[in-house]
């Protein structure tokens, strides 16, 4: 046996080079594995916090059920189909979670991506696959969420309280358009149960991302005054909360 400078035999160097490559992979692979798992589930995490936030912004200012009965309405999605699309079924699912006993189920959406409006096959899903046999309306000729609000409206006039019920910031869009239209009716608005922790985990990030675009064009960003007396717009995902407030005196007819 030939003896190396060490003494250990010639070649034992890189057999143990050999011998600890694997273990360096497997160690590189793993702290991969984790940085990836932690990003994926940091936005996963933030899509949920997303979803619960927005889920209680908007909300009516009056104290208490009013004098009228309660009224969920759900938003419509496109539906191809003459039966309701996995997310319509979702929706009116969570329409109806959102009720309470006596409450009236209002659901709206026309033909945008089908023969048949969106209100109406849900109406047929409410009934037929989920045994609804409650009060129930539905509205047929809206095309945008914009259409919904102003539609329903009319069917609001008697409601003490109303929930608006689709994916979180698609129903938060709505309330924020009944806040612009009707602030009377704005002010009964309550929380729907559409919000359930981990329940389309996988999709929310994506939904949050686009509900968030779109809310960002509708919300003014907040005035600032700078230095010099000049006043600059703050950018922001929302508007502070004495903006909000402002905004709502200013729909409402009341100086702030």
């Amino acid at each position: 046996m030939t003896l190396g400078v060490s003494g250990w035999p010639r070649g034992h160097g890189a057999c143990e080079h050999e011998r600890r490559a694997p273990v360096r992979a497997y160690g590189r692979g793993m702290r991969a594995t984790t940085v990836a798992a932690a990003a994926v589930l940091a936005v996963l995490c933030w899509g949920e916090f997303e979803h619960w936030r927005s889920s209680r912004r908007w909300l009516g200012t009056a104290r208490g059920a009013g004098a009228g009965p309660e009224v969920v309405v759900v938003l419509g999605y496109g539906n191809r189909g003459t039966r309701a699309n996995v997310v319509n079924r979702w929706r009116v699912r969570a329409g109806l979670r959102s009720r309470t006993p006596g409450a009236r189920l209002i659901l709206t959406g026309g033909a945008v991506a089908g023969p048949v409006p969106e209100a109406t096959v849900m109406a047929t899903y409410a009934r037929r696959a989920c045994g609804y046999a409650g009060p129930l309306a539905t509205e047929t000729a809206s095309r945008t969420t914009w259409e919904n609000v102003v539609n329903v409206a009319p069917l609001l006039e008697d409601a003490g309280r109303i929930a608006v019920v689709s994916h979180a910031l698609h129903a938060e869009k709505a309330r924020l358009w009944l806040w612009r239209l009707r602030p009377d009716l704005a002010a009964r608005l309550t929380r729907g149960r559409e919000y359930r922790f981990g329940e389309w985990i996988l999709a929310k990030p994506a939904l949050a991302v686009l509900g968030r675009r779109g809310l960002r064009a509708m919300l003014p960003p907040p005035v600032t005054r700078a230095a010099g007396g000049d006043t600059r717009r703050q950018h922001g995902p929302m508007c502070c909360v004495r903006c909000v407030r402002t905004m709502c005196c200013a729909l409402s007819g009341v100086r702030s």
